[in-house]
C-alpha cells in the first residue's frame, strides 16, 4: 500500500512528540528507540524511515527551539538598534536559552551528541542548519558593529565554542533561577567582544602567522 504523504507527516509528527516525552522525562541515554515506537505505535524500524539515530531525532526536536529563539533575537535586534555589542551578543543567547527552556533537561545530550565544534562529520543536515544559522547571525551583529572583518573562521569558531560552552553550563546550572548562567554569559561576551576591539592583541607573532 502506498504511504501518502499525509500518512508521512503524520508518522513523523508522532514519532517527535513520543521521543519528547520520553526525552525529557528520562534524557536521550535512558530512552530506546523501542520505547519510542511503542509509544508513537509504529514498528521500532519505521523510525529509521524518518531519523538515521536517536541522536539525530533529538536534534529534530531541539530544532524547533532554536528556530524560535532566532526568531525572537532577530526581533530583538531590529527593535533595539542602538544597543552595544556586549548587549546584541547578550541577546542571541538569551533568546536561545528562553526558547529551550522546555527542553533543557536533555539539550546538554543534545549538545553533545549533534552540535559539538569537535564532531568532524555533522549528525544531520539540521545540526549544520543550526550551526550555520548561529554563525551567520553571530557574524552579521559583528558587522553591524563595524567589526565584520572579524569574522574569520578562528573568531567564529571561538564564538560558537562561547556559545556552546554557555549552553552546556546552562543545562546543568543548579542555581534556584539559573543565575549563574546569565552572570557565565554576561562574562563570556564581554570578554569576547572586548578581544575583538583590543587591537594590542595583534602581537607581532600574530603578525608573523597571518602574514
Amino acid at each position: 500500500m502506498r504511504v501518502t504523504a499525509q500518512v508521512k507527516l503524520a508518522t513523523e509528527k508522532a514519532i517527535i512528540a513520543a521521543a519528547r516525552r520520553h526525552f525529557v522525562k528520562n534524557g536521550l541515554e535512558a530512552t530506546s528507540m523501542r520505547q519510542i515506537a511503542e509509544s508513537a505505535k509504529i514498528a521500532v524500524g519505521t523510525i529509521f524511515n524518518y531519523f538515521s539515530s536517536k541522536e539525530a531525532l533529538a536534534v529534530a526536536i531541539a530544532a524547533d527551539g532554536f528556530a524560535a529563539g532566532r526568531v525572537a533575537a532577530s526581533e530583538r535586534l531590529a527593535d533595539d538598534r542602538k544597543a552595544s555589542l556586549e548587549e546584541d551578543l547578550f541577546t542571541l543567547l538569551a533568546c536561545d536559552i528562553r526558547a529551550l527552556a522546555e527542553i533543557r533537561v536533555f539539550i546538554g545530550e543534545v549538545l553533545e551528541a549533534g552540535l559539538s565544534p569537535f564532531m568532524t562529520t555533522p549528525i544531520s543536515s539540521q545540526a549544520t542548519q543550526i550551526r550555520g544559522d548561529r554563525l551567520e547571525v553571530a557574524a552579521s551583529v559583528l558587522a553591524r558593529h563595524g567589526l565584520g572583518d572579524a569574522a574569520t573562521a578562528p573568531v567564529m569558531h571561538l564564538y560558537w565554542s562561547l556559545y556552546l560552552g554557555v549552553l552546556s553550563f546552562w543545562a546543568a546550572d543548579q542555581s534556584p533561577k539559573q543565575e549563574d548562567t546569565w552572570v557565565l554569559l554576561d562574562q563570556s561576551v564581554r570578554m569576547f567582544a572586548g578581544s575583538l576591539r583590543n587591537k594590542s592583541a595583534e602581537t607581532p607573532f600574530t603578525r608573523e602567522i597571518q602574514s
